[in-house]
């Protein structure tokens, strides 16, 4: 069946502000917690930034804090989507399962593709093995990774010897949302998708029908962001169309962290 806005769950624009809030389509939590049994970051891990408040750059990420942060990665990145209880929902979806309530890619690029997408990341990191690390943004010495209210900050090169570049990103979706929009479609996705457009850059300023001007605009949208130039609107382009309307959760920078 056809979405409605109700049920999309995609974020549409709002007038003021610009950029909406996100609403996770499973019941959510008015502050993240953790419970009992929760993964805690190791403390060796975060001595150094303990010691040097203002300056907490961590030069070596210790192995035992980066497994614990690692099983607690899809917990934490559920609850930035204050959903604390969506930690399985999202690591169904970026296995492939269907309606699961959130919609996922994984996509492989730099550090400047994850700053202009703007959104909390999970690199995976190779190593010894398969890891996941939830990357929270970035300052000017380097990123923050983990949970938690004060993430770790590390140089990028830190990371860098076990991330080749691979990384996850997850966002709450209503199951009835359709895999794919294109040319000649109609309905309550294609008017949210429309919404949202006027919000790129740069902006969709035609009609709000998916025709051939809307599809070239389209085309041209994906060039800029390194995606496939299809001209079809997937997840990959969604994800891209919506992160400018997502007020939270953000990806931290150094401008903001210091305003």
């Amino acid at each position: 069946p056809e979405p409605t806005r109700a049920s999309a769950q995609v974020v549409t624009p709002s007038e003021n502000p610009p950029r909406a809030e996100p609403v996770p389509a499973d019941p959510v939590v008015d502050e993240p917690t953790r419970e009992t049994g929760d993964v805690i970051p190791a403390v060796g891990a975060l001595a150094v930034a303990d010691e040097a408040p203002g300056s907490s750059l961590v030069r070596e990420l210790e192995t035992e804090w980066l497994e614990q942060e690692s099983r607690g990665a899809w917990r934490s990145l559920a609850e930035l989507w204050r959903d604390a209880g969506g930690a399985d929902s999202i690591q169904r979806a970026c296995d492939g399962a269907p309606a699961t309530g959130y919609a996922c890619v994984r996509e492989s690029g730099s550090w400047s593709r994850i700053q202009r997408l703007g959104l909390p990341v999970l690199l995976v990191l190779q190593g010894e093995g398969s890891s996941l690390m939830l990357l929270r943004g970035f300052s000017d010495s380097g990123v923050l990774l983990g949970a938690g209210a004060d993430p770790l900050e590390v140089p990028r090169d830190a990371i860098e010897r076990d991330w080749l570049g691979d990384y996850i990103v997850a966002w709450p979706q209503a199951p009835d949302w359709p895999g794919e929009i294109r040319r000649g479609e109609a309905g309550a996705a294609v008017d949210i998708v429309m919404e949202m457009a006027a919000y790129a850059e740069p902006a969709w300023n035609g009609g709000g029908i998916f025709d051939s001007g809307f599809e070239n605009w389209l085309r041209t949208f994906q060039q800029r962001h390194g995606l496939k130039a299809d001209g079809i609107i997937g997840p990959n382009t969604l994800i891209y169309l919506m992160a400018p309307t997502i007020r939270e959760p953000r990806l931290i920078v150094a401008d903001e962290e210091n305003s």
